[in-house]
């Protein structure tokens, strides 16, 4: 074809081949790089949904596990104050205020739990449900000690949610 038609039809030919070639596949990788982003942008989407979710609920969580360290506070002072300290007695008031769902519905925020205190209350199957929601480690007999930052001896509210959230799996 070069001998026949010379030189301007082989400088076109090939100009239209490196067009062709070349447009067709910038087209073809402009396509699959759309449909990568566009992918990629839905999968970040979902995940900020998920993120997003899944911080309401610890944070749902948490708030029902203050509760109910709110509601063995005020226990813990009114049955201590009535009697000696008795350990079961406390332990089951506490179940069956837990069971019956008439935990205090405010949340105190200078409450001080003694170690004896966090012990019984661990022990309790729903803190254990919400401590296993929350996916907090199974040993929990030296949890009191990781969650005291300031090593007073007790647990303040923001001690116990912010060590909760630290140490969580």
């Amino acid at each position: 074809l070069a001998d026949a038609y010379g030189v301007p039809f082989v400088f076109g030919y090939m100009t239209s081949v490196l067009i062709v070639t070349f447009g067709l596949f910038n087209l073809i990788m402009a396509i699959y790089v759309e449909n990568t982003m566009s992918a990629a942008k839905r999968t970040d989407e979902s995940s900020k949904i998920r993120r997003k979710r899944e911080t309401v609920r610890i944070a749902r969580l948490t708030k029902e596990l203050l509760k109910k360290f709110c509601t063995a506070h005020r226990l813990a002072q009114d049955f201590c104050s009535t009697t000696s300290v008795d350990r079961e007695g406390l332990r089951k008031s506490l179940s069956e205020t837990f069971k019956e769902g008439d935990g205090f519905e405010e949340l105190e925020t200078n409450m001080d739990i003694s170690r004896e205190l966090f012990l019984i209350l661990i022990q309790d199957p729903q803190v254990q449900a919400n401590l296993d929601e929350l996916d907090v480690p199974h040993d929990r007999a030296h949890l009191f000690d990781v969650l005291d930052a300031d090593d007073s001896g007790s647990l303040q509210a923001d001690e116990l949610v912010l060590g909760l959230l630290k140490i969580r799996a």
